[in-house]
């Protein structure tokens, strides 16, 4: 089985490196629909220094640095669910809202060797529990996207797999 080919994207704030997958990963589909994101992400991990077998954790670099796609609903809100580019399972998108104003990244790392990482994924916005059907989906999962969504339009979709029934 081929490897995929990890792409050196910076140096932790204690000598780590940190690498991504260039070509198929979630940290990949983030960056290419939000560009000022790489250089935020950059930002936060020459900042921060990485220790453990994974880090999950919010930065806050303090200015607007883009626009968080997660937002709250309500039962006003137009819902449709469909699956994100390489992603598995669904998730829940509002028709209603526009994409709110953002200081924090949030970034997700994987520990391959002791000095070397690996940017699982990243986005502007806040931490929230993994979608309902995800292997990481928790107790908080349904109950914290029954009351938020991400914005439609924004994110790359697979073709078809949009539904106005929950899937979950």
């Amino acid at each position: 089985m081929l490897q995929a080919m990890k792409t050196h994207l910076c140096q932790s704030a204690n000598g780590s490196e940190i690498v991504y997958d260039g070509s198929a990963s979630h940290a990949t589909t983030h960056f290419e629909d939000t560009p000022e994101l790489k250089p935020a992400v950059i930002e936060a991990l020459a900042a921060t220094a990485v220790a453990g077998e994974t880090m999950f954790f919010e930065y806050d670099l303090g200015r607007v640095i883009g626009t968080t796609d997660l937002v709250k609903t309500d039962e006003h809100d137009e819902i449709i669910y469909a699956k994100r580019k390489s992603r598995d399972v669904y998730t829940r998108f509002t028709k209603s809202r526009a994409p709110q104003p953002c200081s924090t990244v949030t970034i997700f790392l994987s520990r391959l060797t002791e000095q070397r990482y690996e940017l699982g994924s990243a986005w502007v916005g806040y931490l929230g529990p993994s979608f309902p059907g995800d292997a990481n989906e928790t107790p908080e999962s349904r109950p914290y996207w029954e009351a938020h969504a991400l914005v439609w339009g924004r994110q790359e979709i697979q073709s078809g797999t949009e539904t106005t029934v929950c899937p979950w």
